[in-house]
């Protein structure tokens, strides 16, 4: 009878080991905005990252390294720990694809997955680095942009209705100026990289706007997240700013 109880035991044992070492997976394709073709002995690098601290270093939760891939698209699957997720937490994708060290295509938009009602199975967009074009802040910087939605990923609200919010970074003065839908705004800003701070504070005009309703709100939302400001990321003629956890999304017009 002891031997059997051991037995069963070590079998209950082996089962809740079995159960607790179950990984997840995100998966899907790596794809490219045009017809770009990689060059042979390409090595891709996906990681699944915990993004959810803007002031310091991604976490990675999960990696695939694949070796001299086919052509696009790229299939992958990353495992992860469910256990390691914390469902409070924002996750991205990062992908970067390398020949001989150089960096050739990597992703500058975020790819969501996991938590917030992000999907497991997605398309990351990569998109090349290695044509020697200028770098991003020269569309950063003196551009007007629009803004379009704000607020926590995947639950953007849209800029209401018969309200305007604009952005300029104007390089020679390094100065951020704009309309904050009733408002003025301006303020100094520093970049570097992909890095963006507006130390501040950010200066306002003193208008008091009723109509539409919101709008006052919207207006201190909208400088709040601005005034945060830690990254940002282009993908043609739309620029994300992340800011914490929350995101401003703008566009070109025309």
């Amino acid at each position: 009878m002891r031997l059997f109880g051991l037995i069963v035991a070590m079998l209950i044992s082996l089962l809740m080991l079995a159960s607790c070492a179950q990984p997840a997976l995100v998966k899907g394709t790596i794809n490219t905005h045009d017809q770009a073709e990689l060059p042979a002995g390409s090595v891709v690098n996906v990681q699944l990252q915990d993004t959810s601290r803007a002031d310091a270093p991604a976490i990675v939760v999960g990696e695939q390294i694949i070796e001299d891939p086919e052509q696009f698209p790229i299939p992958f699957e990353v495992e992860y720990d469910p256990d390691q997720i914390d469902e409070r937490n924002v996750y991205s994708m990062r992908v970067r694809i390398e020949v001989d060290g150089k960096l050739i295509f990597t992703n500058t938009t975020s790819h969501y997955v996991i938590t917030r009602g992000f999907p497991n199975e997605l398309e990351v967009l990569v998109d090349d680095v290695a044509t020697g074009s200028p770098p991003v802040a020269a569309d950063l910087e003196n551009t007007t942009w629009f803004l379009i939605s704000y607020g926590e990923p995947k639950f953007e609200r849209s800029v209401l209705p018969n309200t305007e919010i604009t952005m300029e970074f104007i390089s020679k003065e390094q100065m951020v100026k704009g309309s904050a839908g009733c408002n003025s705004y301006f303020g100094s800003y520093e970049v570097e990289g992909n890095k963006l701070s507006i130390p501040g504070p950010i200066a306002v005009t003193e208008m008091a706007c009723m109509e539409p309703e919101g709008v006052m709100d919207q207006e201190q939302e909208y400088l709040t997240i601005l005034q945060n400001a830690e990254t940002y990321e282009i993908e043609g003629k739309k620029l994300q700013i992340n800011s914490g956890n929350k995101v401003l999304n703008y566009e070109i017009k025309g």
